[in-house]
């Protein structure tokens, strides 16, 4: 079973995309620190557009948004893509 489709279920079944855990990710920089494109689709294309826009901003507890952590970690291609498709 694929993240994204596991993701796509715990939406479906009310799961809160705003959530952060302890270090105060929340499920972008999940997706940014492992260059997961799909995760944000899924959320994208089953409506969380808004959701991903706010979710965005939000820094966890080293003051780093998901597009910041994805710079810092090197992913290049999640970047790439967040700039052209979301930003």
């Amino acid at each position: 079973i694929s993240f994204s489709y596991t993701f796509l279920s715990l939406l479906k079944l009310g799961a809160d995309p705003m959530m952060k855990d302890e270090d105060g990710w929340n499920c972008l920089h999940w997706a940014a620190y492992h260059s997961n494109v799909g995760a944000v689709e899924v959320m994208m294309e089953n409506g969380a557009s808004s959701a991903v826009m706010n979710l965005l901003i939000e820094k966890n507890k080293d003051n780093l948004t998901p597009l910041e952590l994805a710079e810092k970690e090197g992913q290049s291609g999640f970047v790439a893509w967040l700039r052209t498709a979301v930003l």
